[in-house]
């Protein structure tokens, strides 16, 4: 219960500040199960006041942003953000009192975010508003894109060095779905057959092949799907009765 203590602790500390009042009090309330909830959240939940003042830091946000509880609490939000937004950010608040137009409150969207350090990362947000003894506390739930932007960056440069392999290969390759519809043609495809891409993709595969062939292909696929429960994977040489340099790979 340890971060449950730390959570009165924090909040107790603006309490008896000068800036803290019936905020502080009312958040005071939660019960130890609400605690630990807050406490134990894997996302980073900060509280915060109508001016921007961190009410509260979770233990999650302590390890995201690299402040301590203590740092952060009384501080302005601006110090989670890129000077680009920080600077924004108070006349954001302002004019959200006056008008009640919201930008981000009420709905998540992705941001930068700032650690202690300086460095910058990749976050989502979503801001949600309650009112306590009439004054508004907004609560922020953080939550890491590093892993997930640095992931879809390697997958890119894995498509991408794909796509080039397959693109720069000598031989024809040719990819088609269960029906037999082409998905892909490369150049070496192109090349052999004559076809563009954009004048294959889309057609049955049937298109390329001598009649004495192509009326028995559909019925060759059905088999294939049949023998590999429905999955077609790496099936090579598939053309090779009519065309012998070709090469088809069978993708579901």
């Amino acid at each position: 219960m340890e971060s449950c203590d730390k959570l009165h602790g924090n909040l107790a500390a603006i309490h008896h500040s000068s800036q803290g009042g019936a905020l502080t009090t009312a958040l005071l309330k939660l019960d130890p199960i609400q605690q630990a909830i807050v406490s134990a959240a894997v996302d980073a939940i900060i509280i915060s006041d109508a001016k921007g003042r961190i009410l509260y830091f979770s233990p999650s946000a302590e390890s995201l942003f690299g402040y301590s509880a203590e740092e952060a609490t009384g501080a302005n939000l601006n110090i989670l953000m890129p000077e680009t937004e920080a600077v924004r950010h108070d006349d954001y608040l302002r004019e959200y009192q006056r008008t009640g137009k919201a930008a981000i409150i009420g709905k998540g969207r992705d941001v930068q975010g700032k650690r202690k350090d300086g460095i910058e990362f990749p976050l989502h947000l979503s801001v949600g508003e309650t009112e306590i003894d009439g004054q508004s506390i907004f609560i922020g739930i953080c939550h890491d894109l590093s892993d997930y932007r640095a992931a879809l960056e390697s997958q890119q440069q894995l498509s991408s060095l794909q796509e080039a392999l397959f693109d720069a290969a000598v031989d024809g390759i040719i990819c088609i779905d269960e029906q037999g519809q082409i998905l892909a043609f490369n150049s070496g495809a192109e090349h052999l057959f004559g076809y563009r891409r954009d004048e294959v993709l889309g057609r049955n595969v049937k298109m390329l092949m001598p009649a004495r062939q192509a009326y028995r292909h559909d019925g060759y696929i059905k088999s294939i799907c049949a023998h590999n429960n429905q999955k077609l994977s790496a099936l090579a040489g598939t053309l090779k009765p009519c065309v012998r340099t070709a090469a088809l790979s069978l993708c579901t």
